[in-house]
């Protein structure tokens, strides 16, 4: 599982179909076994939109945490 956290706001769409919006200053997981999470996150990562606050073995449940306002 990795920890990121966004550095700008990005949307995730699956066709035309909205999977999520992810803000900068929140922390989100990926588990190992979101595969549509994973490969996009490693092009966030790859195109510096992104960065990884922690790696971690194996999978767990879905966490959001962060300070601040969400609109």
């Amino acid at each position: 599982m990795r920890i990121f956290e966004m550095l700008q706001e990005l949307e995730l769409w699956d066709g035309d179909r909205l999977i999520g919006v992810y803000a900068p200053g929140l922390q989100y997981n990926c588990t190992d076994d979101n595969h549509a999470l994973s490969r996009t996150l490693d092009a966030w990562l790859a195109d510096g939109h992104a960065r990884i606050v922690e790696h971690r073995q194996g999978t767990g449940p879905a966490i959001v945490s962060g300070q601040g306002e969400v609109e």
